[in-house]
């Protein structure tokens, strides 16, 4: 697995299961006047799983970039799903499948985050474990770079959506069976999720590795 192949599955979970930890509040309009009021109109819509308001947020160039942010906002919107069902199955015991995501800390820490200011474009360090965030002024106002925050090329949108629809769909599937009663602890909800996870990585990426050895066992 490449590097930008595990940059897109560590943000789609991160990002998926931040609904966990962020706390819901009543929504709002989007204040995108700083780069700091965007990244808190962002994170406030994350966690009220508000996909207008987070497209709000979000700087789209082009019909492509339309489709990475459709698929972006549905993996946000099936870890709301899923984090709804672990905290109505389990409890606080639930926020264990919410490891490596979005935590109160960096929201509140918006105000002391870092700026580096490269003139129409701002980064914001707000946690110096995680990627920075890109900022880029626009008419309307300052938006997050989707193609920056996603970790995504031009030339890799339609491997990148595909891979966000699978995981949206093992995460909505995992909530389904929450749900349903089908896993007894919290634990077994975390082993189904990371299967499922897997089971998309492989499905993705390993038949393309076994093509370029055969390729090469040609050669």
């Amino acid at each position: 697995m490449n590097a930008i192949h595990f940059t897109v599955r560590r943000l789609a979970i991160g990002v998926a299961l931040a609904a966990l930890w962020l706390p819901i509040t009543v929504s709002a309009a989007v204040d995108l006047s700083a780069p700091k009021s965007t990244a808190k109109s962002f994170y406030e819509a994350m966690g009220n799983a508000d996909s207008s308001a987070m497209r709000d947020c979000l700087l789209i160039e082009g019909a492509d970039q339309q489709k990475l942010a459709d698929a972006f906002l549905d993996v946000i919107l099936a870890g709301k799903k899923l984090a709804d069902a672990a905290h109505d199955k389990f409890g606080a015991s639930g926020e264990k499948l919410a490891a490596g995501a979005i935590t109160h800390e960096d929201a509140a820490a918006i105000d002391q985050a870092k700026e580096i200011d490269q003139g129409d474009d701002v980064t914001l360090a707000i946690n110096p474990d995680r990627k920075p965030l890109k900022f880029r002024k626009t008419p309307g106002g300052w938006k997050l770079v989707l193609l920056d925050y996603a970790g995504a090329k031009n030339e890799n949108l339609p491997e990148q959506i595909k891979l966000l629809a699978s995981l949206s769909a093992a995460m909505n599937d995992t909530a389904d069976d929450i749900t349903a009663g089908r896993f007894p602890t919290t634990a077994d909800a975390e082993a189904a999720i990371q299967q499922r996870f897997s089971e998309v990585m492989v499905k993705h990426y390993k038949p393309a590795t076994t093509r370029a050895t055969g390729i090469e066992n040609r050669k």
